[in-house]
């Protein structure tokens, strides 16, 4: 991985090179560790200015961009940076805080699609192992975490505080469907209100398509939508693979 990463960051100038990654289980461990990879094959590297990469971190769902773990950063990306802007947070999701952080410098990146970073998920991890309160306080935190990103930003790039608002608004009817029935329901609606109030003026007045704001503010105060919908998604889901079955 660490070759391919050191390639692709000296054929231009980039100021950050990145694989893919892939979680796995325990037992798929020695499976992935005995892999070899000769080059980049047929893998064409991409190319992304700041706002794409950025705009690619708040879309990605399946956190191929996320985390600074199987990223290669050049020095002077990182030189001149105080001691508290090099350094870790102790909050929910300190590596994306981090990387939003490093990348307020970054000029263009170059992207390796390979999956060769594998994250394995521990049985002893906090989400396996540890109680669910545990896990909750991490969702919860996780999404004060990403409001505060909003603070992150430059003046002069509105466009990023869009695209966190935006992904701030999917998380809480998210995050709230996910958390019905749960102990810890009502602290993260309570969360999730405070949150609401304090920036939905900025958000409907923000660049965000009407479309999208209508969806998600009715989510917000309609839950019941938001969970029609997720139903009727799973229905169609299993309808579509029953009938790729029986063809």
């Amino acid at each position: 991985m660490l070759d391919v990463l050191i390639g692709a960051i000296s054929a231009g100038d980039y100021d950050m090179s990145m694989v893919l990654n892939k979680k796995i289980e325990e037992d798929e461990r020695e499976r992935y560790l005995n892999c070899r990879i000769d080059g980049h094959g047929d893998c064409k590297p991409l190319v992304l200015s700041q706002e794409d990469y950025i705009s690619l971190l708040f879309r990605d769902r399946m956190g191929f961009y996320d985390g600074p773990w199987h990223k290669l950063f050049r020095r002077e990306l990182l030189l001149g940076g105080t001691k508290d802007f090099l350094e870790f947070k102790p909050i929910p999701a300190e590596d994306t805080e981090w990387l939003i952080r490093v990348c307020s410098r970054l000029s263009k990146c170059i992207v390796v699609p390979l999956e060769l970073y594998f994250y394995v998920m521990r049985s002893s991890s906090l989400t396996h192992a540890q109680s669910q309160r545990g896990v909750n306080a991490v969702i919860v935190g996780r999404l004060q975490t990403v409001f505060s990103f909003l603070d992150l930003f430059p003046e002069d790039k509105p466009q990023y505080k869009t695209m966190c608002l935006n992904d701030l608004y999917r998380r809480i009817h998210t995050y709230t469907y996910l958390a019905r029935g749960t102990d810890y329901q009502d602290e993260l609606r309570a969360r999730c209100k405070e949150i609401y109030k304090k920036t939905i003026k900025e958000y409907l007045n923000s660049p965000v398509g009407i479309k999208a704001k209508v969806k998600n503010v009715v989510y917000y105060h309609c839950p019941w939508v938001f969970r029609s919908v997720v139903f009727l998604s799973e229905l169609l889901a299993k309808c579509k693979t029953r009938c790729s079955i029986a063809k």
